[in-house]
């Protein structure tokens, strides 16, 4: 009965709509939302690969923003997420198309239609493939007891306690 209770509760309090973080935010100032670096170099850096796609993205466009570490979700119950102008949006790819639309800035816009489905096509092959044989380097590894400790230095004792050491 415990279970079915803590799980309807975990289930209500992820499946409901955040709050924006950023309640003074400063007009096309754009929040990102993403995973720390973990045991990254770059204090710019976020552990996620989806995190860095949106960071590298705005960096690359020149768009302002400002880079908030977390482990607390957005409207999608993922990292990133952004928020701009008091809207969140989640999912790194629709980040993206969002700031694309906002800003009007589109660093593809040189491309050739043969050369943006070569790029999609790129991008889909490595957030969709990739990223799993990057998760199993990550964990599946010699080095997890390094990277479990790093990543999880600051998580509570019942997550610690699930992972493998």
């Amino acid at each position: 009965m415990f279970s079915v209770v803590a799980l309807a509760g975990w289930y209500s309090r992820t499946n409901a709509v955040p709050a924006l973080r950023k309640r003074d935010f400063v007009k096309n100032m754009v929040y990102v939302y993403s995973f720390g670096p973990g045991i990254c170099s770059s204090p710019a850096a976020s552990a996620s690969p989806f995190g860095n796609k949106v960071l590298a993205w705005l960096r690359l466009s020149g768009i302002p923003h400002q880079v908030e570490f977390t482990t607390s979700t957005g409207p999608t119950g993922k990292l990133p997420f952004i928020e701009l102008n008091g809207v969140s949006t989640g999912d790194s790819s629709a980040i993206i198309e969002r700031l694309k639309q906002e800003f009007t800035v589109d660093p593809d816009a040189h491309l050739s239609p043969e050369q943006k489905a070569v790029s999609l096509a790129f991008q889909r092959m490595l957030e969709e493939h990739f990223y799993f044989i990057l998760i199993h380097f990550r964990w599946d590894d010699h080095r997890l007891p390094y990277l479990a400790n790093s990543f999880f230095a600051g998580a509570p004792s019942l997550i610690k306690s699930i992972v493998p050491r």
